[in-house]
């Protein structure tokens, strides 16, 4: 690498529910229908017992302390794209020697690149260079290992470090806030595992210390059946295993900022979800789990360029996993938009982030799920599931659409519009 040539890489993404828009919203907003059929299913329906004490047919072990995951807050950002430059006015040989760091940190060699930039600081502690790389890679290494464990003390010291060698960067301290305000409501939260899943709680909730298994069961089902619907498996293909953590409605409001009406977040490290009363809840939660694990597939698949009506519409056409309650559901959710004006999909591509109106956000959600359901019935899984995976073959979304489809994305949603 040539002294003075700018390299820019990307940092790890860390996606918050707050920036990308991956929540469940509460049906009870969403469509307005009466429920009058039991939504208890024998696996997932039962009450908790009366007693506490071990768990017959698990293991319960307290989590250590440590590091929370990147908890929410509503003014949060990711951390933004840094910027890894080549020295220019040092010595040769600490030159080369950033350079080298810099092809270790591409290659995700983050411990060697680390060493590399560490020395680099010591001999020039001066060099803004110097100090800005070495927080960069401070910060990669910190979010490769949260996401491992969440707990891990080390990510905290060495973001904090960072933040020091960056005050500029603010998402950093904003990212360093939300580990901190997770671990306090986290605190000494109960650790369970399955195959593909960590479950973390409160270990004093008798009900969830009953029901965790259930609910474990209840989360390996929605992985299989979307791992077979994607032909993709996310824990299988090399990521760490997804985190559920169970919360207090205002802990979960507290790390998220999302009001009462959303019942569940997912925020690219952890799904996060509010549970007041298992027994009288645990009905939706499956539904809940295939929303936000479906997010999390969409995530590993499309990356951040899927726009957020089809991320969002997929997400909830999924929730049910009977065929006929999926069609019963877009047609209720198209008849609750009639004599409404519809966003635009420019509108509906990003994030509902700052969306304040909870009636803007129901029909957002509402339209996001009638137009997903239209073009799955109309055009086919392929045509939909093709529009997430367009990135892989350098497309956008609706020229993936109007490969398969042979037809333009925005005048079939015109079209549609105007029924």
């Amino acid at each position: 690498m040539r002294v003075g040539k700018l390299v820019v890489v990307s940092l790890v993404s860390v996606t918050v529910a707050v920036a990308s828009g991956s929540w469940w919203f509460q049906r009870r907003l969403m469509l307005k229908r009466v429920e009058s059929r039991s939504h208890a299913s024998p696996e997932m329906g039962a009450t908790a017992p009366e007693a506490a004490g071990p768990r017959p047919g698990g293991e319960r072990r307290a989590a250590p302390g440590g590091v929370p995951a990147d908890a929410q807050v509503p003014a949060a950002t990711n951390p933004a794209p840094a910027e890894v430059a080549a020295a220019g006015g040092v010595p040769g040989e600490w030159a080369d020697r950033n350079a080298e760091a810099i092809r270790a940190l591409e290659q995700g060699e983050i411990e060697r690149a680390l060493e590399l930039f560490e020395s680099c600081r010591a001999a020039y502690p001066d060099l803004e260079v110097f100090r800005r790389n070495l927080a960069e890679a401070l910060v990669r290494a910190a979010v490769r290992e949260h996401e491992q464990n969440s707990r891990c003390s080390l990510c905290l010291e060495r973001l904090e470090r960072a933040v020091e060698l960056a005050p500029d960067r603010t998402e950093l301290a904003d990212l360093l806030e939300r580990w901190r305000r997770e671990r306090s409501v986290e605190g000494e939260f109960w650790r369970e595992s399955s195959l593909h899943f960590e479950l973390s709680y409160d270990g004093l909730r008798r009900d969830l210390l009953w029901g965790s298994t259930r609910l474990l069961d209840g989360l390996e089902r929605a992985y299989t059946d979307l791992g077979e619907l994607f032909a993709f498996y996310p824990v299988e293909g090399g990521r760490p295993k997804f985190r559920v953590v169970l919360y207090e409605r205002a802990g979960f409001s507290l790390l998220t900022g999302l009001g009462d009406w959303s019942g569940g977040a997912f925020d690219g490290s952890a799904i996060r979800i509010p549970i007041g009363d298992l027994a009288a809840e645990e009905w939706r939660l499956e539904r809940v789990f295939r929303h936000e694990l479906c997010h999390a597939f969409v995530r590993a698949i499309g990356g951040d360029g899927v726009p957020g009506w089809l991320n969002e519409g997929l997400s909830q056409w999924l929730e049910p996993v009977q065929e006929a309650r999926r069609d019963e559901e877009a047609r209720a959710a198209r008849q609750a938009l009639a004599g409404q004006e519809l966003y635009s999909l420019e509108t509906l591509a990003g994030s509902l982030a700052s969306w304040k109106d909870e009636a803007a956000i129901r029909r957002a959600y509402q339209q996001s799920l009638a137009f997903v359901g239209h073009l799955w019935r109309q055009f086919g899984q392929r045509a939909v599931l093709g529009m997430i995976e367009a990135g892989k073959s350098g497309k956008t979304p609706a020229q993936a659409f109007e490969a398969e489809t042979r037809q333009s994305l925005q005048g079939v949603f015109e079209e549609w519009s105007r029924r």
